[in-house]
């Protein structure tokens, strides 16, 4: 008879082997392309490229697509990435091979869960009134069910997969093969930091009774708030393996299709407002601006669930974030060059001069930096992202000799993301005046940053 521990090893071998397939089989035909390429044209170049590209997400969801914990968070993220495709058709396809990995994960069995529940919470089980059988989501490290509590208050009750800390652990020993996938056409410097980082972050989202404490805080942080609303925790119901809070009733933005330009543009200020914001203005932040953990409410108000990736950022590093923007808005091309020469991000100065830092961060971030209201559409988004990281990208050569400081790894990739979450919903916002109220102190730029504002105002007095 087979043990845990024989089960678990069978476990990370399997779970190695695929991702070992998906690293073998991508360098396979990137190798046989750049043999054949002297011979292409430059738009058969750019054809090969894609097909290659697009087979790497066929790869993707068969092998990370019935798997879950880190696995799975990995594949979400490289699907972020495009990955330097030629054109808009090329991009749209490769989104539509990788929805899978966005979609409900296989469920585990509701009862293998249920039992996860009843021994986590023990005698405390009988405050739940009642569950519902079938789970409201699948997700990569646990399951949410539905529950009502003896009161009558709706709750969601996410639960960790009995398997969850084994299948990360796997994951992570494999980490490497995933972030190496594409590694000659991304930055190599600092890589082994990255992966570094990223591990730790996963391990620590396995701990529910810090994500628990995460959600208090946040919770407390905007208790009352004008426009975000945070489900309250119940604490007497959260484990290490379950986490029980309010349950909020509305859309989340991967439910919500094509929404009217005023409710983007709301949705849209309050995504900004929520995960760029609490980086300047709290110095802590909810790393994972993903479209189902976004929730519109019917009064208006907009939900915000999921505190696992959530990131304090010390007084010293945030400072040199709020420095480094309030340069680059005042056009200030040598005192952005020193703070980020100063600050580590730049390590090879040859590569990269003065001139090029402030033309780098200014194409960027341009969404975001440019006067006026600006619209993000999908194009806007993936120029945005292109230039930052992609092969294509103009600042190439220099961009892949320096690094980003472990300390802001997160607060780059959420800003990114949400600047992908503005081009899904094609909102349009002042975004430059809005980040000036946190960096240089300005009035607020909008309806919504007046209510805030009144509201902060009013928990000051």
């Amino acid at each position: 008879m087979s043990t845990p521990d024989d089960r678990q090893a069978r476990d990370r071998v399997t779970r190695g082997a695929r991702l070992s397939r998906v690293a073998v089989n991508h360098a396979s035909r990137a190798a046989l392309r750049r043999v054949r390429e002297p011979l292409m044209s430059d738009e058969e170049k750019a054809a090969a490229r894609d097909a290659e590209v697009l087979r790497l997400a066929d790869d993707l969801v068969s092998a990370l697509g019935t798997m879950k914990g880190a696995a799975m968070k990995l594949g979400q993220a490289l699907s972020l990435l495009n990955f330097g495709l030629s054109s808009a058709a090329a991009r749209d396809e490769f989104t539509r091979r990788l929805a899978p990995l966005y979609r409900r994960a296989p469920a585990v069995p509701n009862a293998v869960m249920l039992d996860v529940l009843d021994r986590e919470l023990g005698s405390r089980r009988g405050e739940l009134a009642s569950i519902e059988p079938e789970p409201l989501a699948s997700a990569s490290l646990g399951q949410v069910y539905r529950g009502e509590l003896a009161d009558g208050r709706a709750v969601a009750v996410k639960v960790q997969y009995p398997s969850a800390q084994s299948s990360v652990r796997a994951d992570l020993k494999n980490l490497a093969l995933l972030v190496r996938l594409r590694s000659r056409d991304f930055p190599n410097l600092g890589l082994d930091e990255l992966v570094g980082e990223i591990s730790h972050q996963i391990r620590l989202e396995l701990d529910y009774e810090r994500e628990f404490q995460n959600h208090r805080r946040v919770y407390q942080d905007y208790l009352g708030h004008p426009v975000f609303r945070i489900p309250s925790p119940i604490e007497s119901l959260c484990t290490p393996r379950v986490l029980t809070t309010e349950f909020l009733a509305g859309t989340t933005l991967d439910q919500l299709g094509a929404a009217p330009a005023e409710v983007a543009d709301h949705l849209g200020e309050a995504v900004y407002r929520f995960y760029c914001g609490g980086v300047h203005t709290l110095g802590r932040f909810c790393a994972d601006p993903h479209p189902g953990n976004i929730i519109a409410l019917a009064d208006g108000s907009v939900g915000f669930v999921d505190f696992g990736l959530y990131v304090d950022m010390d007084s010293a590093q945030r400072e040199l974030e709020r420095a480094v923007l309030g340069a680059v808005l005042a056009g200030d091309a040598r005192t952005t060059y020193e703070l980020a020469r100063a600050g580590g991000f730049i390590v090879d100065e040859t590569a990269m001069p003065e001139a090029m830092v402030m033309d780098y961060l200014t194409t960027v971030a341009a969404w975001h930096l440019t006067p006026g209201v600006v619209t993000v559409t999908p194009e806007v988004a993936h120029r945005s992202l292109s230039q930052a990281m992609l092969p294509r990208s103009t600042f190439r050569k220099g961009m892949y000799r320096q690094r980003v400081p472990r300390e802001h790894l997160f607060s780059r990739r959420t800003e990114m993301s949400v600047c992908a979450l503005l081009g899904d919903l094609g909102a349009s916002g002042p975004w430059r005046a809005i980040s000036e109220e946190w960096i240089l102190g300005a009035e607020p730029a909008t309806a919504m940053g007046r209510r805030i504002a009144q509201w902060e105002s009013a928990r000051i007095g």
